[in-house]
């Protein structure tokens, strides 16, 4: 009817009980209704017991969400790409190791999706041939399959690549690449280092070791002044950063070059830090205590018989020649139009004294 089947039932039972009763019609209708406590009805979520229970996928919210969290396209593919490595044609090997890297590049969890297939990959790199081991390192470094910001958690696999490709037969095929991993680890070390640190990162580390075979140590100064003109205005190098460029790239001794000679050069190559302009070299001298520490030590190492020429000549016509260089307004009354500072402290002329005797006993 129009109020329901509730109602019905319920008027019905007052009618019984009226007869049942013999009180007529008029105590029936004069009958007291139960006392109703209306705070307890008020602290009911009634709104809550009306509202649907979720299931798991019908699109109402959590359900979906902890289904579509659980979907990785990684490793959903895995085992269907994972056998395109296994056959006998390289060029579809290739093309398997490529898809693989490329699902775990867009895996929605790329880290845990790299760290499943990176011992893969080095496991299989060796046995591959070069024109495969090629193509891996190179989609996988150089074009970054591996995001960058993966490389640090990474380096263990790294080290193995690296390992691998040392001992090929050729091994300068890998160079080029290795050189370029390389340079970004010390940019990224250098531009990030620890607070008093006298040493980079484990990973900057690794990153100077790629880069020795090839020569391109010596281009650490170049990269550092790389990073220091990318930071923002205000921020600058870590002292520490800069000292152990230098030093790296200046060592104390070495068999493969003229070590006092590498100290100019590098100096020369760190003033470009400085905004340019007359005095730029001398202002990292002054700037930095452990540059004129480093001239006085490798002074003090001895000077070899190849060196003789430079150290008694070649310096002194360095720094007359590149007086702009190494003077600031401030020398004129001192030095003149040069500055003879680094020949003034204690090591050189101890090393010139040296160098003199030697030549009157005909040792040189």
């Amino acid at each position: 009817g129009k109020y329901g089947a509730s109602f019905f039932w319920d008027s019905f039972a007052v009618v019984l009980e009226a007869a049942r009763a013999g009180t007529g019609a008029q105590a029936a209708l004069q009958r007291q209704l139960p006392h109703v406590n209306v705070e307890l009805l008020k602290q009911i979520d009634l709104a809550g017991f009306a509202t649907p229970i979720q299931q798991p996928g019908d699109g109402s919210g959590q359900g979906d969400e902890q289904a579509s969290e659980v979907v990785s396209v990684y490793f959903t593919g895995l085992e269907e790409t994972k056998r395109k490595t296994l056959g006998k044609d390289s060029s579809q090997r290739q093309v398997g190791y490529v898809e693989l890297m490329t699902l775990a590049q867009k895996d929605a969890d790329p880290s845990k999706a790299f760290a499943d297939l990176l011992p893969f990959l080095v496991g299989r790199f060796g046995g591959e041939q070069e024109s495969v081991k090629s193509a891996i390192l190179r989609e996988l470094l150089v074009k970054k399959r591996l995001p960058f910001k993966l490389w640090e958690e990474s380096l263990h696999h790294f080290r193995n690549l690296w390992k691998i490709c040392c001992k090929a037969r050729d091994r300068e095929a890998y160079s080029k690449d290795w050189c370029l991993v390389g340079s970004l680890l010390v940019e990224q070390a250098v531009r990030e280092w620890p607070e008093g640190a006298v040493e980079p990162s484990e990973a900057g580390l690794f990153g100077l070791e790629a880069l020795e075979p090839s020569g391109n140590g010596q281009d650490l100064p170049k990269l550092l002044v790389k990073v220091g003109k990318s930071l923002e205005k205000g921020v600058t190098l870590k002292d520490e950063a800069v000292q152990w460029v230098f030093e790296k790239t200046v060592p104390l001794s070495s068999e493969k070059g003229v070590p006092g000679a590498w100290f100019w050069t590098t100096l020369d190559k760190l003033a470009e830090l400085v905004p340019q302009g007359k005095g730029a070299a001398r202002t990292l001298w002054d700037r930095h205590p452990f540059i004129s520490k480093r001239w006085r030590e490798l002074l003090a190492e001895g000077i070899k018989q190849k060196a003789v020429d430079f150290s008694l000549v070649g310096v002194v016509d360095l720094l007359t020649r590149q007086v702009n260089a190494f003077s600031v307004e401030e020398d004129k009354d001192r030095y003149g139009p040069a500055w003879w500072a680094p020949l003034e402290c204690k090591e050189y002329g101890d090393a010139v004294r040296l160098i003199l005797g030697e030549m009157e006993s005909g040792e040189i």
